[in-house]
């Protein structure tokens, strides 16, 4: 039974995973992500509960954009690990929901689910 409440899309740029401080993933790479969370292409693994740092890069442009998110590792599968974001500033936010919006098949889904879903 699929337990996501977040409409899932498809986006890969560089993430960089840190734990406590210190850097632990900084070539990985996102696979998917949604509001709630992402999933890392990592060969990286981590322990299922262990609280993070999520920096996202977005590529293009002049200055780089990233966006940064405190999350927790919820779940392994092949290739890598989901996170769980559990915190992140308005900007960042914003950025991730015209990423999503951007890549959905259906914009107004991910509209919707702002709306309808309180956010973790």
């Amino acid at each position: 039974m699929e337990k996501r409440k977040r409409t899932r899309v498809e986006f890969s740029t560089q993430v960089i995973i840190s734990v406590d401080g210190s850097e632990i993933a900084k070539q990985a790479s996102t696979k998917d992500l949604s509001l709630n969370g992402l999933f890392v292409d990592s060969d990286d693994v981590l322990d299922i509960g262990t609280q993070c740092h999520v920096k996202v890069i977005l590529p293009g442009g002049v200055n780089e954009i990233s966006l940064e998110m405190d999350g927790k590792v919820t779940r392994h599968a092949p290739g890598g690990y989901g996170i769980l974001f559990e915190g992140m500033d308005p900007d960042s936010f914003a950025h991730l929901k015209n990423i999503a919006m951007y890549n959905a098949e259906d914009p107004d889904a991910i509209e919707e689910e702002i709306l309808s879903v309180p956010l973790r």
